[in-house]
């Protein structure tokens, strides 16, 4: 399958790459700018960023804007999950093969709707072909395309990668009262639960567990040096976070994105955790 993302922020695009790379293998997809426009002839699904196309909220004008750029393409449309203006328009005029997902959404959902669009495509595909025939080709531009954002590269598979059970293996061969922040780290993790480690007023950790990605403004040789050290630890405040907060605080605070299977590893290799495990 083919995605076409269209309008999507870099710090959106690299939260995006990491579910496709870890969620839905031998899917293809690009980014295209907001200002991008061409014809979507090679792709199977639009992903479109209604904020980014100045298309927040739903009005007349709006809907006349992306009926022009999608027409009944299949696709996905972020809106916010405050606004309820595109559900009031849109059940006045229904696309069968629009799907709305409120943002800020979660790795099963997103996986649950490209895989029923996938589905509908595969039963009907005849039909599918014929309304692509019908639409009308979107004026050819030059089409900018994202440069390669460094997370896709982090996630190839020549990156070393160590998986919340593979950690929690190599753990319950340590005294317990050894990597107590680590240790907490881990139980956050496997609550599904987004949270916070601050570490300073001004340095902290954020977790995605069910989305699979950490951000920080923080160097890693400095969260395991906090993890190697009990005293340390005890200065560390944790609190739990909604999805929502935990993107856009990470956001906010300007944190760089990272795969949590990559930060894992990265944590675990500063550690003297693999050399004292007989």
């Amino acid at each position: 399958m083919k995605l076409k993302v269209l309008g999507m922020s870099a710090r959106d695009a690299i939260a995006f790459d990491m579910f496709m790379q870890k969620s839905m293998t031998g899917w293809h997809w690009e980014h295209l700018l907001v200002a991008s426009t061409m014809k979507w002839a090679d792709a199977d699904i639009l992903v479109v960023d209604m904020a980014a196309h100045g298309w927040a909220h739903g009005n007349d004008a709006n809907l006349a804007q992306l009926k022009q750029l999608v027409g009944q393409q299949p696709a996905v449309l972020l809106i916010s999950a405050q606004d309820h203006t595109w559900s009031g328009l849109m059940s006045a005029w229904h696309v069968s093969q629009w799907t709305w997902l409120a943002k800020p959404y979660g790795a099963q959902r997103m996986r649950e709707v490209l895989t029923q669009i996938k589905s509908t495509q595969n039963t009907s595909h005849l039909k599918v072909s014929s309304i692509r025939e019908k639409v009308l080709p979107a004026k050819e531009v030059v089409a900018e395309v994202h440069e390669a954002i460094h997370s896709r590269i982090a996630g190839s598979p020549s990156v070393s990668t160590l998986s919340p059970d593979a950690l929690a293996t190599q753990l319950s061969h340590m005294p317990l009262d050894r990597y107590t922040l680590l240790r907490q780290m881990l139980h956050g993790i496997q609550t599904q639960i987004p949270f916070e480690m601050r570490f300073t007023v001004q340095n902290s950790l954020i977790v995605n567990p069910e989305n699979d990605w950490i951000a920080t403004n923080t160097p890693v040789q400095v969260i395991t040096r906090v993890c190697d050290s009990n005293a340390l630890a005890k200065a560390v405040t944790v609190r739990e976070l909604d999805v929502g907060e935990a993107q856009e605080r990470a956001h906010r605070l300007g944190m760089e994105f990272k795969d949590l299977d990559i930060f894992l590893h990265e944590v675990l290799t500063g550690l003297s955790l693999q050399k004292t495990v007989e």
